[in-house]
């Protein structure tokens, strides 16, 4: 299957790089995508796809994984700095 920027995807994320992106796969093919968690379903906008992965941005979150807790600090958008 070919993905093309801004195409609406849905998947489970299962895993997390080394940076702190959730990785979730759509026919084999791995996303990552900041702000989500290994158990997370969520729907996501592709931004850009490589040859054999991609990136894309979390839209909606569909059903949080029950590892998800809330940042303690109201700054954590803003800094980055707690971003697991």
């Amino acid at each position: 299957m070919q993905f093309f920027k801004n195409q609406t995807i849905q998947l489970k994320i299962t895993d997390l790089n080394t940076d702190g992106e959730g990785i979730g796969k759509v026919d084999g093919f791995p996303f990552f995508i900041k702000d989500t968690v290994p158990g997370d379903v969520v729907t996501a906008t592709v931004m850009k796809t490589k040859k054999n992965y991609g990136y894309a941005r979390l839209l909606t979150l569909l059903t949080p994984s029950p590892d998800r807790v809330e940042p303690v600090c109201p700054q954590h958008k803003a800094c980055g700095g707690c971003q697991l």
